[in-house]
């Protein structure tokens, strides 16, 4: 799979990375990734749903009329579902609607969101975005450069160390520059989740972050040249 590389001016450059898809997967696991999806889905309900049982309502307990000798059906209290005012019979409650897929599951998950996205072609590679300082006009005027102004899309970048600060300014800077824009998201590469991928039309990447992606799964990024590639085609 071979990946242009664009510059802060949404322009293409003369490098073109090339990456083995094979390392995410031979194919796209559907039916796997709708099992995270809804486990994803399932965690983020928040499950304060609460009804009344008949020993919650307010009202006596007292039988309503003797057993027998009335000619009436029998009844206990007013509290039953069947009245009106009554309890709810077998209503929801709090509860917590997460789960877990296995370990592996996810594993495999992840990998087959990474494919899905790059057979789709819809990972963009930037060399760098080129903000100095925060500017929201300057990232969407970007992203119009591209056309994927109205898409939703999410920044994938690499994790700076700990002692390099002037990594972690750049990455705040960015974040300032993307946060007031609503369908564009921001986080590291490796915090990725399947949920992420799917739920967003582009990823665009910085170099470095693939380049962590891939040998992160003992894969390599070739760079080529777009007049040599353009040469032997």
């Amino acid at each position: 799979m071979r990946l242009p590389v664009f510059d802060a001016n949404g322009n293409r450059t003369q490098e073109i990375l090339e990456v083995d898809e094979k390392i995410f997967g031979e194919k796209v696991r559907e039916a796997l990734l709708k099992e995270v999806v809804l486990m994803h889905e399932a965690r983020k309900r928040v499950g304060t749903h609460s009804t009344k049982g008949r020993a919650d309502c307010a009202g006596s307990g007292r039988k309503l009329w003797r057993q027998k000798g009335t000619g009436r059906a029998r009844v206990g209290r007013a509290r039953a579902p069947h009245w009106r005012g009554g309890g709810v019979a077998f209503g929801p409650k709090p509860r917590d609607y997460g789960y877990s897929v296995p370990k592996k599951a996810k594993k495999v998950a992840i990998n087959s969101a990474w494919l899905a996205k790059l057979q789709s072609k819809n990972i963009l590679v930037f060399e760098d975005f080129g903000i100095e300082e925060p500017k929201t006009a300057k990232m969407f005027s970007l992203l119009k450069s591209l056309g994927i102004e109205d898409s939703r899309v999410a920044i994938a970048l690499d994790r700076p160390g700990k002692d390099d600060e002037e990594k972690q300014n750049k990455n705040e800077t960015l974040w300032k520059s993307v946060r007031n824009l609503p369908k564009v998201s921001m986080d590291e590469i490796s915090r990725f989740s399947v949920y992420t991928l799917l739920s967003h039309d582009k990823i665009v990447v910085t170099k470095k972050a693939l380049d962590d992606l891939v040998t992160s799964r003992e894969g390599t990024v070739t760079t080529l040249k777009r007049d040599e590639v353009y040469k032997k085609s």
